[in-house]
């Protein structure tokens, strides 16, 4: 049978004996035709003669690649090794998880293979050969050996050259169309390091010709505490090209960058505050929607990550070199002792402590800028320099001077999922919600670029053959209801700026740092019927929104505001601590003087899906959207005037109190049913055995001391213990809804209630639901109208 993409090989053994069919693309072998062991990993030996001759009868090529690669390590020893032991190495079941694709070590015997005196002499005094003693027999030279010595050779590993992922490996040069609008043009002789570069219009009438380049990932610098580097205007673009720019004006990021450049033999660079006309709206908007054609076919970004401005330049002079040291007398030489690179410099997610100082201070001043998160995701390749060393990194890979892997490539690896067209659309939604969610923790000035410094991501992720209507603020259309699942990360109220002209589902419109709702979904509660932005001026969607509005059909439950956050009606203790969009004390938008939320005021609970996971408060979690009417501003949905609501937050309410005061929302949803059943299961199992107090109160839980007599004392299997507190954590929440102290209902005691009395209540609640999902569904069936329907209405 023909292998798989997910497994590459065929269910059939090994034709080869030796090599077991080894597949050179994934370094892997077969199973051992003899026995049918399972054995494609364990260590193998074969003498290189006998592969030899394999090799020539069967052609076969796996034999033929390790024939090639012990050649090429007998060469580079001078020695004729005979013998060879190879296996396959994963990342987890190497040494340290430092070796990967294929082991291959080499051996010979001395005497045994007619190893030379001379060769035994040299291979004693070799640093990186080693031999060990292993039992012999007599020979007709020696009748007396027992023992012979094995050389062996250095460990050495096969592997993958890894690529950069969607490029033509013979010809890295891009086609003269693709190329950015404008290029630096370091010159033809590009050994004159410091000569005036000349700003270069590209045109597609350059016909064939091909050009490749590079680009400079740079922090311009705070504004008002830093010279602004330099930058290209409709003054002085003419200039710029015909006479070119003088070296001495250029900032030192920009003048090392150059010489970087001219280095590696690269004639063009990109730098964004040249290579964009600056303070012209046309012309920035034209090309920030190029932004990820830039950086994806420019050959190699430089990465100015240890400067935290234009002038704090590319290089720097690192004490990175090992140096050897001595323990004394002891003669224990050769130890080594190195600067460790500091595996904080990459973590751009963390929030960056206030007071930070200019320059390295733990974390890159160049990745905790969130216009630079696209440019770093989309490059095929970036050099960084940091204050320790050079890092490489690239779409497959990353490595370090040093050795040491202590840069974090997930987030860019991660993103090679939107270049292949198999990647099922429900990942790539997941990966963008994963990067919103890092892009917003990034220190981002103006609220009106969030949209533009996401837009290269965002059109990579665009569905083969559509236009950009399925992009909507930020959110995807067949993700909208996943994706408005968002919620502000940081409790205290920083100076967020907003962008007014975007829709107050979208997490885009201010620059708060944003979270997203995980877990497995069990069922939508609302349906996004139809969502529509508009851009400013018919221009790009992706770069500017001037207005949008969504029309959901759900249930809207009447709730209150209060100081504790969102109170839903009906209920008598509990209050919900939103998530606020922003300071409900002051309007999101400035225009408009309504959006404010004051304790009291009315607002709305939208119930958006059902998470079925226990460990949250023992009943799953119901994210809501918290919304607030529009006084002013109604919507017309298939010619019927509808009610217009803003969000205003996120809460999570509890599906015991929706059930017992809102069932009609759960519809015909079981989830409930299935989450009561397995708390009652866990309920009765703390009961067996438990005899009622004298005093006729009723009987209380008793977990099982040991995990033995949990594991045995239910069959909820092995994760009963993982039950425990979330099932003691819903009693709580159902106790205080409904039997606190304030409410005068017995019992008030929760230590009385929680066994008996709570188990009583599950079951009964058990049976209403039951009797409810059965008349819904009958109804459903015959066609009939539920009591209560879905309502229509926008939100913008």
């Amino acid at each position: 049978m023909a292998g798989t993409a997910r497994d590459p090989f065929v269910e059939t053994v090994a034709k080869c004996t030796f090599c077991l069919d080894l597949n050179k693309t994934y370094l892997r072998r077969q199973w051992r035709k003899f026995g049918l062991l399972h054995a494609r990993d364990i260590p193998y030996g074969f003498t290189l003669a006998k592969m030899a001759e394999n090799a020539k009868r069967l052609n076969c090529k796996g034999c033929k690649l390790v024939l090639r690669a012990a050649q090429r390590i007998k060469d580079e020893h001078d020695m004729d090794f005979r013998h060879a032991q190879f296996e396959f190495l994963s990342q987890e079941a190497s040494e340290e998880g430092k070796l990967q694709g294929l082991c291959l070590r080499l051996s010979m015997l001395y005497p045994t293979h007619g190893v030379s005196e001379e060769t035994w002499e040299r291979a004693k005094a070799h640093p990186e050969v080693f031999m060990i003693k292993v039992a012999s027999r007599p020979s007709e030279d020696d009748m007396d050996r027992d023992f012979e010595d094995r050389i062996f050779s250095p460990q050495y590993e096969i592997f993958t050259a890894e690529g950069c992922g969607n490029e033509d490996a013979s010809d890295w040069n891009i086609a003269a169309d693709r190329l950015p609008t404008r290029l630096l043009d370091l010159g033809e002789d590009l050994t004159l390091l410091t000569a005036d570069p000349i700003l270069h219009i590209t045109s597609k009438s350059e016909g064939e010709q091909q050009a490749e380049y590079a680009c400079l990932s740079h922090c311009w610098g705070t504004q008002g505490l830093h010279e602004p580097p330099l930058e290209t205007t409709r003054a002085n673009i003419d200039a710029f090209m015909k006479e070119g720019i003088v070296w001495d004006k250029l900032p030192k990021t920009f003048q090392d960058s150059i010489i970087c450049t001219r280095k590696l033999g690269i004639r063009y660079l990109w730098i964004d505050s040249l290579c964009i006309i600056q303070r012209d709206s046309e012309d920035w908007l034209h090309e920030a929607g190029r932004m990820a054609s830039v950086y994806d076919n420019a050959k190699l970004t430089l990465a100015a990550a240890a400067s935290s401005n234009s002038h704090g330049g590319l290089f720097r002079v690192s004490d990175f070199q090992p140096h050897e040291i001595s323990l004394g007398s002891d003669g224990n030489d050769g130890i080594r002792l190195r600067r460790y690179p500091d595996p904080q410099f990459f973590d751009y997610q963390h929030e960056i402590k206030s007071g930070w100082e200019e320059g390295f201070s733990g974390v890159s001043p160049l990745l905790q800028r969130a216009w630079v998160f696209q440019e770093r995701i989309l490059s095929r390749r970036v050099l960084y320099f940091t204050p320790l060393e050079l890092v490489f990194e690239c779409r497959e890979s990353n490595s370090t001077e040093s050795g040491q892997q202590w840069a974090n490539s997930t987030v860019k690896h991660r993103f090679n999922a939107a270049y292949n067209p198999s990647t099922p659309r429900e990942q790539l939604s997941a990966m963008w919600r994963s990067l919103v969610d890092d892009f917003t923790h990034l220190k981002l000035t103006r609220a009106s670029d969030t949209l533009p410094a996401m837009a290269g991501l965002a059109k990579r992720l665009l569905p083969p053959g559509s236009s950009s209507s399925p992009y909507l603020a930020g959110l995807w259309r067949d993700a909208l209801l996943a994706d408005m699942m968002w919620e502000v990360s940081t409790p205290e109220r920083v100076s967020w700026a907003t962008n007014p002209t975007l829709p107050s589902w979208s997490w885009a419109r201010t620059t708060a740092p944003k979270s997203f709702i995980h877990g497995a979904m069990a069922t939508q509660l609302c349906d996004a019927i139809d969502a529509r932005c508009e851009s400013q001026g018919g221009g790009d969607i992706f770069l500017r929104v001037s207005s949008g509005h969504v029309i959901m059909s759900g249930f809207l439950l009447p709730a209150k505001s209060s100081k504790m956050g969102v109170k839903i009606k009906r209920a008598p203790r509990v209050a919900y601590n939103a998530a606020r969009d922003y300071d409900w004390a002051e309007p999101s938008d400035p225009s408009e003087e309504g959006d404010k939320v004051e304790p009291g005021d009315r607002v709305f609970v939208l119930p958006l899906a059902i998470f079925a996971e226990e460990e949250e408060n023992g009943y799953g979690k119901m994210p809501a959207l918290v919304l607030k009417r529009c006084r002013t501003k109604e919507g017309d949905v298939d010619g019927t005037t509808t009610l217009t609501f803003r969000r205003i937050g996120i809460i999570s309410t509890s599906l015991l109190y929706i059930q017992e005061h809102y069932s009609y929302v759960l519809e015909g949803n079981d989830t409930l049913i299935t989450l009561l059943r397995r708390h009652i299961a866990l309920g009765e199992s703390m009961l067996a055995g438990v005899v009622h107090e004298e005093s006729g109160k009723p009987a209380r839980y008793k977990i099982p001391a040991s995990a033995a007599d949990r594991s045995n004392s239910v069959v909820l299997g092995e994760r009963q213990d993982d039950l425990y507190k979330p099932h003691k954590n819903a009693a709580g929440y159902w106790h205080l809804c409904h039997h606190g102290p304030d409410l005068g209902n017995p019992p008030s005691d929760f230590g009385e209630f929680y066994g008996a009395r709570h188990l009583e209540l599950l079951k009964e609640l058990l049976g209403k639901e039951e009797q409810r999902v059965a008349e819904w569904k009958k109804c459903d069936e015959a066609g009939g109208e539920q009591v209560q329907r879905r309502r229509v209405f926008r939100i913008i």
